[in-house]
This record gives structure tokens, C-alpha cells and sequence, in this order.
């Protein structure tokens, strides 16, 4: 394998490793937090963490609520 020439451009050119695996679980209690969640309330660090991570996206109120009774 050839060297870079530099570490940024290494980087720059590397390709991105997955944000994701294949399967994301989440717990029951952690699903009732989100199916219950209001805007501007607390929310757990699992909850947070999924947040980061992309797995939940925020969406308006006024969005269509699916997938979840």
C-alpha cells in the first residue's frame, strides 16, 4: 500500500466507517420514554445517546406519529 502524503488527506480520502451496526435494540422503558416525550422535557442518557448517534431524529409535533401505541 502506498503512503499518504499527508495524515489530512489520508483522512479526508479514508472512507467513513459506519455509523451504525446491522441491528439497534432498544429497551421497552426506553421506548415508553420516547412514545411519551414532550417537547422541552428531559430526557435519560440512553435517549440522548440515540439522539447523537442518528437512530432518533426529532421531529415537530405536527409530524405524523407511526410505530408506536
Amino acid at each position: 500500500m502506498a503512503d499518504w502524503p499527508s495524515d489530512a488527506l489520508r483522512r479526508e480520502c479514508a472512507e467513513p466507517a459506519p455509523l451504525l451496526g446491522e441491528t439497534v435494540h432498544v429497551s421497552a422503558k426506553t421506548l415508553e420514554e420516547i412514545a411519551t416525550a414532550r417537547a422541552g422535557g428531559g430526557l435519560s442518557g440512553e435517549v440522548r445517546t440515540l439522539l447523537r448517534s442518528f437512530v432518533l431524529v426529532p421531529l415537530p409535533e405536527c409530524y405524523p406519529r407511526t410505530g408506536l401505541s
